[in-house]
């Protein structure tokens, strides 16, 4: 038994120490070394937020646990036990009595002093360990004590010399009075080592009660006293009640000035705290590479946090250069000791493929032991990989369960995913007011993703009545710590007078913002806002630039509308052929504007083959999804009977369809159909109804046949 005794390592390998205690903590607690009121709750928690997926609750982060053991460590082990004493008292006793017991039996003198000299080097290295762990160094030690060590050497090999001569005898007694005087040495040291212990201990001990008593100004002062007597621990804890403004006034400086004390006697437990405060902006200035160097410490001292924090500071690349292999092997270490964060650290890599190969089942199960330690955002994770199917079956109920489970605990995340399932009753039935609710206590803690979604809700009265200036409120909180889409959200209430004032300078400001960080319906946005010339000079060239950044994310409207200036040659050399490949790239993902474009390019032969077959094809699929100018288009194929046999009755049905959109085109020809009595009986007041709605919508031809009729 040392300084740090089983009950401390044990505490400190036993994953998350919080709310939701790990199974070595609950043993701790049954089996009587510890106290449920001895637990503190309470953590600090940096986030890196990685939106891997496009789901609206967000996959993990990089979570950084400050759990408190030193308040609630076993000190009882805090000093040298006792029977360590009685064998510095006894043990020169003993060894006396051995030397002379072999001494009796006839054994040569130049025989026992070789035996003395191991025994005296077994004694010294034990003294040098006890130092070690009262606080000296132990290279100090042994220097000291080799002063005396050494002559021991001499006169054993001038004994090998002299062995048959009187002198012999007088040497080894020297060597025994030597190897005496050692040990007692030892143990005046050891024993006024655990005097000096003693007392900080004890006001380690009246300080960890005073704090679970409530009484910080006092547990301060106890922990002040202990930390000045060099006490590692001491300090760390002061420099944590400093830190979090306990019974003294915050100070961050203070707080850095103690962690540092105990970080560099070597307590892992300071050092990762010392990390997180150069990661963290606090009392010093942010420094990522000073934060690996001091997690390195700490979690080659084996620190689950540190592990996990090193972890995360190589998957993001922040003070050493970015190495997923690395961040894979440093989240396993902390893993394997039972860190939920960990696990669910390495989970997310198995998932995203980041280090390791991807596999979904490796996930799943890392996940899942992060989720059976209570551990929320290993919940979140757990519940989205049933709701994709990835390494489960796919499950909905399963998902509601895990995300009602992390929920319930208070998980911002799971309560977003939450409101999510009841948004879209995947897995419940769908209640758009549960799910507003959800996403209410999500945003309350500040989920920048919820309290999007409560804006959306908002913004189209879904669950909530709707209220455009509460759908600000909300979009400009999360807007306003870095959340793209919110940003997005922002903009556009700003560009349409929804809730605010009209402002495009506004709007392009929030719209740059989103844009700058890759956010794809910001790009396309600020692309826009740039081609009409709203709030900003017009420049085509701009906007295609935005267009392009956003269409290569996979935005359909950026493509469409990327494929536009190509086939007008607007802010790009106009190529028909890069037209069609953007027309296509999003009709293949369904866009139905996409897909009538697309359609005329067949039907015209710009930068295809003619080919009216495939045009007919792509205008069905865009007139099927109720594109109005699409259903046109059709019609006029089958009044034409081009890509399809000529039918009258489908024309009029098309473009039936789209002159009751409002279409223009639509309600021309549909007007000519009953003019010229094509598909259905002559009927010029009908032509005439219909000409007009065309009218009235600026089309001319529809004008011209409007004075027609009326002469």
């Amino acid at each position: 038994m040392g300084l740090l005794g089983s009950k401390w390592v044990y505490m400190a390998n036993s994953g998350r120490i919080g709310p939701f205690s790990a199974d070595g903590i609950q043993s701790l607690i049954r089996s009587g070394v510890i106290t449920p009121e001895t637990i503190l709750s309470e953590y600090r928690v940096d986030r890196d937020y990685l939106n891997t997926n496009d789901y609206p609750a967000i996959k993990t982060e990089f979570s950084v646990y400050f759990p408190r053991e030193d308040f609630i460590a076993a000190t009882e082990d805090a000093q040298v036990p006792d029977y360590f004493m009685w064998i510095g008292v006894f043990s020169p006793l003993f060894f006396v009595a051995v030397l002379y017991y072999l001494y009796f039996m006839g054994l040569e003198l130049a025989k026992i002093v070789p035996a003395g000299v191991m025994l005296g080097a077994i004694f010294v290295a034990i003294d040098c360990y006890l130092m070690n762990q009262m606080g000296y160094k132990a290279p100090k030690m042994a220097i000291r004590y080799s002063i005396f060590f050494l002559p021991m050497i001499y006169f054993y090999y001038r004994s090998r010399q002299l062995w048959r001569s009187q002198a012999s005898t007088w040497m080894s007694v020297a060597c025994l009075l030597l190897i005496i005087g050692i040990s007692i040495l030892s143990n005046r040291h050891i024993e006024e080592s655990n005097t000096r212990m003693s007392s900080a201990v004890q006001q380690i001990r009246l300080g960890h009660r005073a704090f679970n008593a409530g009484d910080y100004l006092a547990a301060v002062e106890l922990y002040r006293k202990a930390a000045e007597q060099g006490h590692a621990h001491a300090q760390n804890s002061l420099g944590w009640m400093y830190e979090t403004g306990r019974g003294v006034e915050r100070n961050y400086s203070q707080a850095v000035e103690w962690y540092r004390k105990a970080a560099e006697q070597g307590d892992a437990y300071a050092q990762n705290n010392l990390g997180l405060m150069y990661v963290n902006e606090r009392g010093v200035e942010r420094n990522y590479s000073q934060a690996a160097v001091w997690f390195r410490k700490a979690a080659e001292q084996r620190h689950g946090g540190a592990r996990n924090n090193l972890g995360w500071m190589y998957e993001t690349g922040r003070g050493v250069e970015r190495n997923y292999s690395q961040a894979v092997e440093w989240y396993r270490k902390a893993a394997e000791q039972g860190r939920a964060n960990a696990r669910n650290n390495l989970g997310r890599m198995y998932e995203a493929g980041r280090g390791v190969e991807r596999n979904y089942s490796q996930a799943v199960e890392w996940y899942r032991k992060a989720a059976d330690q209570g551990y929320g955002h290993a919940q979140s994770n757990l519940g989205w990989m049933y709701v994709n199917g990835y390494g489960v079956e796919r499950d909905y109920r399963q998902a509601v369960a895990w995300f009602r489970k992390a929920a319930e605990q208070g998980n911002a995340y799971a309560q977003n995913s939450l409101g999510w399932v009841y948004e879209t009753g995947s897995g419940v039935e769908r209640d758009l007011w549960r799910a507003a609710e959800w996403y209410r206590k999500a945003a309350e803690q500040g989920n920048a993703r919820a309290q999007t979604n409560l804006g959306r809700m908002y913004a189209n009265g879904r669950g909530v009545g709707r209220n455009d200036s509460h759908a600000v409120q909300w979009y400009r909180r999360a807007a306003e710590q870095g959340y793209a889409d919110a940003q997005s959200h922002l903009g556009w209430m700003y560009a349409n007078e929804r809730g605010v004032g009209r402002n495009y300078w506004q709007a392009i400001e929030w719209y740059r913002r989103g844009a700058e960080q890759g956010h794809a319906v910001s790009q396309f946005r600020l692309g826009r806002m740039y081609e009409t010339g709203r709030g900003i000079e017009r420049s085509y060239g701009q906007a295609a630039v935005w267009y392009r950044r956003a269409a290569e994310q996979g935005n359909i409207d950026a493509q469409t509308n990327l494929g536009l200036m190509y086939a007008t040659g607007r802010g790009v050399e106009r190529s028909d052929r890069q037209a069609v490949v953007w027309y296509r790239r999003a009709a293949e993902q369904g866009y139905a504007r996409a897909q009538s474009n697309l359609g005329w390019m067949y039907a015209n032969g710009r930068g295809v083959e003619r080919n009216n077959r495939r045009a007919v094809e792509w205008y069905r699929r865009a007139a099927e999804q109720g594109h109005a100018r699409a259903q046109t288009l059709l019609g006029r194929m089958y009044t034409t009977g081009r890509g399809v046999e000529r039918n009258y009755t489908r024309a009029i049905e098309w473009f039936r369809r789209s002159a009751e959109q409002g279409n223009a085109l639509g309600q021309f020809n549909l007007g000519r159909m009953y003019e010229n009595g094509l598909g259905v009986g002559r009927n010029e007041a009908q032509a005439l109804e219909w000409f007009r709605r065309a009218a009235a919508r600026g089309n001319r031809d529809a004008e011209e046949a409007v004075r027609r009729l009326s002469i």
